[in-house]
């Protein structure tokens, strides 16, 4: 119980310990845990009563007991939540509860407990996108501070596979979000690890030029988005691109005849404008993007 990262029901912690005691002596522990205080019991109307420990005693176990004992009990609730993982992982292409996408952030999170950092960063970047659609964005961010907060990324990126796509995705939630300073913070301590200007270079262009974008400075995003793509169009080999932030630049800054060509995608505006050549495969933001350059010509 010390090493759940919610209140559980009996059901719940049962589950996370089938694997070291039976069920009817996990309730005799309970009750008495119930019976000493050391167990707040939160009741619910129309559903089980849930349990954690007094914080107190938390912070007695997790300081008094050592790190392997404390990573056994936490693997045993990963397990639990890897099985819903696998169950409703084809939930992620569509659009999935909170409750669901939990199993994904409290996984990262004990992850982190048990040092497993690669495990958390891949974790947490399987839901990056689904989260990002969703209104419960600080949910991403709380676990990504965690994360970033215990990991020494700064000359150890490269050792944790999917370390770009989290924090990218935290620089732009921090900046929805308003928290300007902490993602300033961030994208400095990025720049010193892309001393060269190399493909990681355009990856922190291309995030520079979106925090501005969202805080409507329109001009100092366009410096930026043009920094990234002009070295991408040099010849650098990269999947990173700045193209379509700079657009986004470009067409809030008073520029939208030069970001019409990025949002077209190689189509003619003839072509896409035809009400009998709807593309239903492009989402609203392809026919948005278009229709809001037109507007502002």
């Amino acid at each position: 119980m010390a090493e759940t990262v919610k209140p559980e029901t009996e059901a719940e912690i049962g589950e996370y310990l089938s694997h070291k005691i039976h069920f009817n002596k996990l309730t005799k522990a309970l009750r008495a845990l119930r019976a000493l205080n050391l167990v707040v019991v939160k009741r619910r109307p129309n559903a089980s009563d849930v349990l954690e420990l007094h914080p107190l005693v938390r912070q007695f176990v997790r300081h008094n007991f050592t790190g392997p004992d404390r990573v056994t009990f936490i693997d045993g609730i990963i397990k639990v939540y890897q099985r819903h993982i696998g169950s409703h992982k084809a939930q992620l292409m569509e659009h999935p509860s909170f409750s669901v996408l939990q199993y994904w952030t409290q996984t990262a999170e004990l992850d982190i407990r048990a040092g497993r950092l690669d495990d958390a960063f891949s974790t947490l970047a399987e839901v990056a996108v689904p989260l990002m659609a969703t209104t419960y964005g600080r949910e991403f961010s709380r676990i990504a501070r965690l994360l970033l907060s215990s990991a020494d990324w700064v000359s150890g990126h490269d050792t944790f596979k999917m370390f770009e796509v989290v924090f990218k995705s935290h620089v732009r939630l921090l900046s929805y979000l308003g928290e300007y300073r902490e993602a300033d913070e961030l994208l400095d301590r990025y720049e010193t690890t892309v001393v060269e200007r190399d493909a990681r270079y355009i990856n922190y262009c291309e995030m520079r030029c979106f925090s501005q974008w969202v805080r409507n400075e329109f001009s100092s995003a366009v410096e930026w988005g043009k920094k990234g793509q002009n070295l991408k169009n040099s010849g650098v080999d990269t999947a990173y691109d700045a193209a379509h932030t700079l657009a986004l630049a470009e067409r809030d800054a008073g520029l939208p005849e030069s970001a019409l060509p990025v949002f077209l995608g190689g189509r003619s505006l003839a072509e896409v404008v035809d009400p009998e050549e709807l593309d239903e495969k492009r989402d609203g933001a392809y026919y948005g993007n278009i229709g809001r350059c037109l507007h502002f010509m």
